[in-house]
């Protein structure tokens, strides 16, 4: 599915080693101004380097400006990888305004997704990002990625953001993985 494909693009940035078709709603117009920039500190050891997005879409009327940000926390577990080596979790702080006035921001963790992992998966993943998706009505979505440190897979998410600031997360049983 081109959804995912497109949740896949956004997020590769987002995903590095430890250590070292947008849909849109029927008559709604989305117009988009975005940047991504690398932090410029350097990540301590066992950590992803920080990243942060920022975008301004148009959508129904309304001006939304959303700013994501990652940046490992050491107050998170360790997580070690498949070299024995301990890796820092990430946190995601996600802030939107709309119309200039604040509608979201929250901070989060692997701990968003538990309902959702395995045993496992609980021991061994980190938050590796969030990216925003689209927007649908008045809905703010996002897709997520929990992985191993250094893998570029694990399981994806769509984590749905009201104007109410009411957040739904949903595992995305219909990854693309074939890249089409």
């Amino acid at each position: 599915m081109k959804k995912t494909s497109l949740i896949l693009a956004l997020a590769l940035p987002l995903l590095a080693a430890c250590g070292n078709k947008s849909e849109q709603a029927s008559g709604t117009s989305i117009d988009t101004t975005a940047t991504a920039e690398p932090a410029t500190s350097p990540a301590p050891e066992g950590a992803d380097a920080p990243w942060s997005y920022q975008t301004e879409q148009h959508a129904g009327g309304h001006k939304y400006n959303i700013d994501i940000r990652r940046e490992a926390d050491s107050e998170l577990p360790t997580v070690t990888d498949d070299a024995g080596n301990p890796c820092l979790d990430n946190h995601v702080q996600i802030d939107i305004r709309r119309d200039d006035a604040p509608m979201f921001s929250r901070r989060f963790t692997k701990e968003a997704f538990l309902d959702f992992l395995t045993a496992d998966d609980r021991k061994q993943c980190v938050l590796q990002g969030i990216a925003f998706d689209r927007i649908e009505g008045e809905n703010v979505l996002f897709g997520a990625q929990l992985g191993k440190p250094g893998s570029d897979s694990g399981p994806i998410f769509i984590v749905t953001i009201t104007p109410a600031g009411v957040v739904d997360i949903t595992k995305d049983y219909t990854q693309d993985t074939t890249g089409v």
